[in-house]
């Protein structure tokens, strides 16, 4: 009978032994975090895609003095000329935004994500730090950059979006010298399709661009799938731009130009045509 106790303790003892070895090399390494680091945002609700517009590559015809390419020409620079501004004012922020995608983040005793790392623009390397932190509403973000013998830890962006990823807003300041709110980003995208849309609005106090804004999108509408709604807040001035991503064709609308309220159209060619 004592025999027969001892053993089943004993197999009792290594049954237990068992499944705390077992448990102890299954546990994951305390110095790990539990979970990865949210997913960053995509470029495109950061960065208003430009090169969708039909550009001269894509004009078919040859030049003649028959065709005109008025319609064309008039939406072409005017979503050019925000793109410039844009991209004049924004081309470090944009940059390190797009290398954050490159790099692991590290969480914080907070609980917080940050993503650091370096970024070259033009002949300067700057020091980046992405931060991302999360609440019941979603998750929040915050830029710094840095420049050596220049200026530390400015911020230079800061953003906000639902925990879907289909909405959110970033807020651009100017830069390290007239740090002052600068742009209004607000986006949407759609998990289901390819529908999406971003709009920039120029939130700079003062200047003859307050509230002037520029609005992006692609949808599912027919014939044609993508626009502009642009407002030059210093001439109080709307231009409506509709455009086929593949076909090429258009229209623009803007009283302003054109002294009227109607749709002006180009083909595929972007050449000038009447309006159906």
């Amino acid at each position: 009978m004592t025999n027969y106790l001892t053993n089943k303790w004993s197999y009792f003892l290594i049954a237990i032994c068992a499944i705390l070895v077992l448990a102890l090399a299954c546990e994951k390494d305390p110095t790990e975090p539990d979970v990865e680091g949210p997913d960053i945002p995509p470029i495109s609700t950061f960065l208003m895609d430009f090169s969708t517009f039909p550009d001269t590559a894509a004009t078919l015809a040859k030049p003649s003095s028959t065709l005109t390419y008025e319609n064309w020409i008039l939406a072409r620079f005017t979503t050019l000329f925000w793109n410039v501004v844009i991209l004049a004012h924004a081309a470090i922020p944009v940059a390190a935004y797009a290398e954050s995608f490159q790099h692991t983040p590290e969480q914080q005793e907070d609980g917080s994500w940050v993503w650091s790392y370096s970024v070259d623009v033009g002949d300067s390397t700057y020091t980046a730090e992405l931060h991302a932190s999360t609440d019941a509403d979603g998750i929040n973000w915050e830029m710094y950059l840095s420049l050596v013998d220049g200026y530390t830890d400015f911020l230079w962006f800061t953003g906000q979006h639902n925990l879907l990823y289909t909405e959110g807003t970033w807020r651009l300041y100017k830069d390290p010298d007239d740090p002052v709110e600068f742009v209004d980003i607000e986006w949407h995208r759609s998990l289901a399709n390819s529908t999406a849309d971003i709009k920039y609005t120029n939130i700079e106090v003062g200047t003859d661009g307050y509230s002037g804004f520029i609005f992006y999108g692609i949808t599912e509408e027919t014939p044609y799938d993508a626009f502009y709604d642009i407002f030059n807040a210093a001439e109080d001035r709307n231009t409506d731009i509709e455009w086929n991503l593949e076909t090429y064709a258009g229209h623009i609308r803007d009283e302003t130009h054109y002294e009227d309220t109607l749709w002006h159209c180009w083909d595929e060619t972007l050449n000038d045509v009447d309006c159906e």
